[in-house]
């Protein structure tokens, strides 16, 4: 019989845990007592509607996947993914709208259905106070001051910086979203379909990090630490998640392969743009063995451990792979062999395969295809005949077993 554990993504408290987890909301408590805030609590779930009707359907809190079900009566019910929401329903149901401003201090588990990492799992405990009928900067100096009394008594305060910020009224922030959508209204032929629908809702998909990561910065480039350190990359990313702003976060996993698989390790990301084509499949490798060019080796089973979706990038290899014209971009992102040994393994491969599995294009395609640990592949097309070429190559499906062990062996001798 397998060993019993707890479902992924929650924690037992025990004795010493749980002693700490009650110290915490005690604070909470006895200094919003002082500040005449009245301990309510809320069911655990609610009627779906709850939580997706003053959130909007493009929030942050609504378009996570959270815990919701079906009853026995066919009710759509969710665990709570936040307190706020229910206090309110609970405030309009007691009939308190004539009796403002109310002030109530919660606390309780909350439930959503991330990936779980460091600091963030599917049930958490949370506590929290709500000012409910004043809109005055009073209020907000009210609950900050609570904030910070509370941070003080749990001996906190050295380590917090207070950062006030404005995003305007709601007139001034409409205002805005309509000056933005009118100018882009203008632009819709020039437009992806991911971009038209971005302009129909207000949260972004991916937001991807682009620069290379190495293990000391440049001026181009970040480290490790850069990226991960407290109030730094990772963080000023994560707030845009919780925000509201984007689904997922992702890097460019470009540069040293030591420092991108410790980012990719962190669990801070949901996806990663992968280097991968027919010139250096290293990302699929188990280890570098004798690949004599950029070692990307483990990058994608380092990605699946965590979790993340992979986009295969340069897929044909700013253009080397794709045609036998050139344009003078051919700029290798790889820092190991140069242009004219790139340009000698493309022959190679073309002289041996020829095009009976498609134009030179299409078997690029054909070949990242084949990689079933890879989501989706991102491609530079300049023409309406290139997609509708790229298009084809999707329907000849991935290359055959046997070509793809042929490439394999010319890719482990490094083309030789």
């Amino acid at each position: 019989m397998n060993k019993l554990r707890t479902v992924r993504g929650v924690h037992d408290l025990l004795p010493e845990a749980l002693n700490k987890h009650n110290l915490v909301i005690n604070t909470g408590l006895n200094i919003s007592n002082k500040y005449c805030y009245n301990q309510i609590n809320t069911p655990i779930f609610e009627f779906a509607e709850v939580f997706t009707k003053p959130l909007g359907k493009t929030s942050d809190i609504v378009t996570k996947e959270n815990y919701t079900f079906e009853d026995k009566s066919g009710d759509l019910l969710m665990l709570r993914p936040e307190g706020t929401s229910g206090i309110v329903r609970a405030f309009l149901n007691a009939g308190l709208t004539q009796d403002i401003p109310q002030r109530f201090s919660y606390f309780g588990p909350m439930f959503r259905y991330e990936r779980p990492q460091k600091g963030r799992l599917r049930q958490f405990n949370q506590f929290g106070v709500e000012l409910i009928g004043l809109s005055d900067s009073m209020a907000d100096i009210e609950v900050i001051s609570i904030a910070y009394e509370f941070l003080k008594q749990l001996k906190l305060e050295d380590k917090i910086h207070l950062h006030i910020n404005s995003l305007g009224d709601l007139d001034s922030r409409l205002n805005y979203r309509k000056v933005l959508v009118d100018f882009l209204n203008d632009y819709k032929n020039d437009l992806s379909d991911d971009s038209l629908k971005r302009l129909k809702k207000d949260q972004l998909d991916l937001y991807q990090l682009h620069n290379k990561i190495t293990i000391k910065e440049t001026s181009l480039t970040l480290s490790y630490d850069q990226i991960i350190k407290k109030h730094s990359v990772c963080d000023a990313m994560e707030k845009l998640k919780v925000d509201g702003r984007v689904k997922n976060i992702g890097i460019t996993a470009l540069g040293d392969s030591k420092s991108l698989k410790e980012v990719v390790s962190t669990g801070c990301f949901d996806t990663a743009q992968i280097y991968y084509n027919l010139l250096n499949p290293s990302a699929s490798f188990s280890e570098k063995s004798l690949w004599n060019d950029h070692d990307f080796s483990g990058l994608i089973s380092e990605c699946q451990k965590n979790d993340m979706g992979i986009i295969g990038i340069r897929i044909f290899a700013a253009g080397l792979l794709a045609t036998d014209v050139r344009h003078g971009r051919e700029i290798p992102v790889t820092e190991v062999i140069d242009i004219k040994e790139e340009e000698r393994r493309v022959r190679k491969i073309y002289d041996i395969f020829g095009s009976e599995y498609g134009s030179k294009a299409q078997f690029a395609i054909r070949y990242g295809l084949a990689n079933e640990n890879i989501n989706c592949i991102a491609l530079g097309l300049a023409s309406l005949q290139h997609l509708e070429s790229a298009l084809e190559a999707v329907e000849m499906e991935a290359l055959p077993e046997d070509i793809l062990k042929e490439i394999l062996i010319l890719q482990k001798s490094n083309f030789s």
